[in-house]
């Protein structure tokens, strides 16, 4: 039985920071934060352990942003020891999950049985996303849109807009 959804969304191509915060160090994750917002660059997806920022954590940023954000990151030493910048990822969306524990299990199915690494995932009120590698975004949405039933325009929609900081 296919679970009844009423939309997939796909981003553009982010680039995943992965922070590890270093053991009796300050937590990286309001720095990184701060810095993100003088610079003006938007946080497409972040997820973190604890607000105190002792877990590992995920933030993903626009590609286009990826070179002035690596060297800032590298002019911090408590940042350049904990972030690590990966290769580009994508988020996934579907909507509205209904707090319905059997379509996040048929969602993870269908992508591990599709050989598709998740990154990371969060929720919403609404909205689970998944982080899944840039290049298999597109299938990654076809193999929702087989375990799911999506009103009569099934086709994953992307973005036409980007918002930029200034």
């Amino acid at each position: 039985t296919r679970i009844p959804i009423n939309g997939i969304k796909l981003s553009g191509p982010l680039i995943p920071m992965r922070i590890r915060p270093q053991a009796g160090s300050a937590s990286p994750v309001p720095i990184l934060c701060r810095m993100l917002t003088e610079m003006r660059v938007n946080i497409a997806f972040m997820t973190s352990g604890d607000t105190q920022g002792r877990q590992p954590g995920l933030c993903c940023i626009d590609a286009g942003n990826y070179a002035e954000v690596a060297a800032a990151v590298h002019h911090n030493a408590l940042l350049d020891a904990s972030v690590t910048f990966d290769t580009e990822v994508g988020l996934l969306s579907f909507y509205p999950h209904q707090a319905r524990m059997d379509l996040l299990v048929a969602a993870l199915n269908a992508l591990v049985e599709g050989n598709v690494a998740v990154h990371g995932f969060a929720s919403s009120i609404a909205a689970v996303t998944f982080v899944v590698d840039y290049e298999h975004l597109d299938r990654s949405a076809a193999l929702l849109g087989d375990c799911m039933a999506l009103p009569s325009c099934p086709a994953a929609f992307r973005s036409d807009f980007k918002v930029i900081q200034a």
